[in-house]
């Protein structure tokens, strides 16, 4: 589709990110977090959950649809408002499944949520590409996601055993509320500021340049986020169950964090590193400018899923009100950094969030470190050792691709330098973090059966 569309398609979707976003995270009010963290969940509260999300997403498209207008004359872009209408209808179908995923996700059954993802990608992911083929333009975009929704939700409600009722319990609302207001609040403000990036290009700039960093931050996504999401939707089910118990809910937290690292670290570095050729390479010539902003974004990415692990630990915890700190600290730094960097160009702007990425990171070991005595100095030395593994790897890759000239080259030469040498390395020293990746892998491959 990238190969198709242009620049300004992916820039138009972009623009209203930031609104379907925050819209899904009022949507999940941490209902989802609530649900998974309770270990005497009833049918009420599932019913309950379902028929409160579903009413407020409904209540949040209405919200969107009208706002629709007004949000395309801010842009000065008339085709945003049929096109947020109808991506916008993603917000139900999302809050159609979210008690149905958090259930699969308590019983840690991965294997069912990655087969609907699956198969949902593929045939969408079709359909997009012919629309594309056929000239729909940025309305291949909006129905390749539409459709991705729609399935998706179909197959998990196929494969969940799971079904409401009209049950509906005031305490169990108030539970979710009281476990999640917070969250919530943390939630759209970290999604403001993520997603401010797009409101700002997409006013300053020409759509063109907002379809570069769109295109940018999803391919340095791709890694961080899937990977992230998964340990994610692993780590939280698993420490929650050890919520009660600080010596091994500490071990285990530390045991995630070097896996973890272990194996985003060396991905980010790598795609930062062969940025341009392999954005050329998957998805053309045109899209070369986004080379030199994936390159930057990667070493932000790079810290996410670290940052994400730690706030899992918060909200297994249950200290919403810390939770909610982090982000207001983090996001007050981050104000001042978007500001002073959108006079500097989009690069700059991508450097601005690797600077933000560091301070996220300071600010929740900080939390995390009362109640586990690991802070930010603590877990860097956890990951110490891959961290060096990192840094020649990457020295080797620059080096590597400096000797040939095709893109293609480039891209074979450095990961299988690059790769080779990093588990070389792991391998000599009797790497631990090695060791627990292998477990991790076994013991993930097992709770899908």
């Amino acid at each position: 589709m990238s190969r198709i569309l242009t620049k300004a398609d992916y820039g138009l979707v972009g623009m209203l990110t930031i609104f379907i976003d925050v819209a899904q995270t009022i949507t999940d009010s941490g209902v989802t977090q609530a649900l998974v963290r309770k270990q005497d969940r009833s049918k009420k509260d599932c019913s309950t959950a379902f028929i409160f999300n579903l009413g407020l997403s409904l209540f949040l498209y209405t919200i969107l649809f009208f706002s629709a207008d007004a949000i395309a004359r801010f842009f000065s872009q008339p085709i945003l408002t049929p096109l947020l209408r109808v991506i916008g209808i993603s917000l139900i179908l999302n809050a159609v499944v979210m008690v149905p995923k958090a259930l699969l996700t308590a019983a840690m059954d991965f294997k069912t949520q990655t087969k609907a993802t699956f198969i949902s990608s593929v045939l969408s992911g079709g359909v997009g590409i012919a629309m594309a083929y056929s000239g729909f333009g940025v309305w291949a975009i909006a129905y390749y996601q539409l459709i991705k929704c729609f399935l998706n939700s179909v197959l998990l409600w196929v494969y969940s055993t799971w079904k409401p009722s009209l049950s509906f319990s005031i305490p169990s609302l108030k539970y979710f509320f009281n476990f999640g207001s917070n969250f919530t609040i943390a939630g759209v403000i970290h999604t403001i500021y993520r997603d401010v990036y797009l409101l700002v290009i997409g006013k300053f700039y020409q759509a063109a340049s907002l379809g570069l960093y769109t295109r940018a931050y999803q391919f340095g996504q791709l890694p961080s986020d899937n990977i992230g999401n998964i340990f994610q939707r692993v780590s939280y089910p698993v420490l929650c169950s050890l919520q009660d118990d600080q010596d091994k809910l500490k071990l285990v937290f530390t045991q995630f964090l070097r896996i973890l690292a272990f194996v985003v670290f060396p991905l980010m570095i790598s795609l930062s590193l062969l940025a341009e050729p392999i954005i050329v390479m998957v998805v053309g010539e045109k899209w070369r400018g986004a080379g030199p902003l994936l390159s930057v974004l990667c070493l932000a990415m790079m810290w996410i899923p670290l940052d994400t692990l730690n706030l899992n630990l918060l909200q297994v915890r249950g200290k919403t009100d810390y939770y909610l700190r982090c982000e207001l600290w983090k996001k007050g730094f981050g104000i001042v950094i978007v500001a002073a960097t959108i006079p500097l160009g989009l690069l700059m702007m991508c450097w601005g969030q690797v600077l933000r990425a560091i301070i996220d990171m300071v600010i929740d070991t900080y939390y995390t470190g009362k109640y586990l005595r690991l802070g930010f100095f603590q877990q860097i030395k956890e990951i110490f050792p891959t961290v060096i593994y990192s840094i020649v790897m990457g020295l080797l890759i620059v080096i590597s691709v400096s000797i040939v000239d095709q893109n293609w080259e480039k891209v074979v030469l450095g990961l299988t330098i690059g790769f080779g040498v990093y588990f070389l390395m792991a391998i000599i020293t009797n790497s631990a973090d090695l060791r627990a990746v292998r477990s991790f892998i076994i013991e993930f491959k097992s709770s899908k059966r």
